[in-house]
């Protein structure tokens, strides 16, 4: 009977294994990133997350410093040090706050235009609530969307003001990601998630057929001997014979010799 030889199945090469892990760790990192993302953006409570907090910009009152489906980093700021910037530095700050957008509190990030801190606790007509700072902020946008008017002309951001205090401050937006904005657009998610995931498919679909291709295959050939590999046994003269001419074969030997020593 004929054996069947095993190959020896490659590992897989040093540098295809570091470019799989390393698409794999993209994908993971993106794909946790855009869920934290879309996470943080559909809640109205307190959105940072691991420190700096990522926005998606939604409307175009800030246009065009960032627009739509920009992604903005927000870090965490106290009010003196906004009043120094504001007032003392004359800076331009735009400032994450809560505001009551048609009866829903939400986030929303314009630019100051004043700080006005009060050395005595002042209090809102009919609240208990105290505060020692009044922020007052507008979009920058003169033709905007989102401040159209009731005639649905754009409107001017810059004539539409809100008024807050302390209590409701998110944080001080301190740049725009671009890798990020990048990352969350089509385009970003083709490259970045899409490339990827298709790369580990075609690799694995591939080492499938690869695979199927080298179980289908017969390898050996008489005595074992895998086809089209050298072999360290020496060959078997007496391969491919039965046993019954296999024993034949040795008397008429046997005989031989003993009539050559008579």
């Amino acid at each position: 009977m004929f054996g069947k030889g095993k190959k020896e199945k490659k590992p897989k090469n040093k540098a295809r294994k570091i470019i799989e892990w390393t698409l794999t760790g993209i994908f993971a990192a993106l794909l946790v990133g855009i869920v934290i993302i879309q996470i943080i953006n559909r809640t109205s409570k307190n959105q940072n997350v691991f420190g700096p907090q990522y926005q998606k910009v939604l409307t175009d009152s800030m246009s065009p410093v960032y627009k739509v489906n920009d992604i903005i980093v927000i870090e965490k700021a106290n009010p003196q040090d906004i009043y120094r910037r504001v007032n003392e530095k004359h800076q331009d700050v735009d400032l994450s706050f809560y505001w009551d957008v048609y009866g829903t509190k939400r986030s929303m990030t314009h630019r100051l235009i004043s700080v006005t801190y009060y050395e005595e606790v002042q209090f809102e007509a009919g609240s208990e609530y105290g505060f020692h700072y009044t922020f007052v902020a507008h979009g920058i946008n003169k033709r905007s969307e989102f401040c159209k008017l009731s005639d649905g002309t754009y409107g001017d951001c810059t004539t539409q003001t809100q008024t807050f205090h302390e209590d409701a401050i998110i944080g001080r937006v301190t740049r725009k990601s671009h890798f990020m904005t990048f990352a969350t657009s089509i385009w970003g998610l083709l490259i970045f998630l899409l490339v990827p995931c298709m790369y580990l498919i075609i690799t694995s679909v591939l080492d499938i057929f690869k695979a199927v291709k080298d179980d289908d295959e017969v390898p050996a050939g008489a005595g074992g001997e895998v086809v089209g590999e050298a072999s360290d046994k020496p060959k078997d003269p007496l391969a491919g014979l039965s046993e019954k001419e296999k024993e034949k074969l040795k008397k008429q030997m046997l005989d031989e010799m003993l009539g050559k020593k008579k």
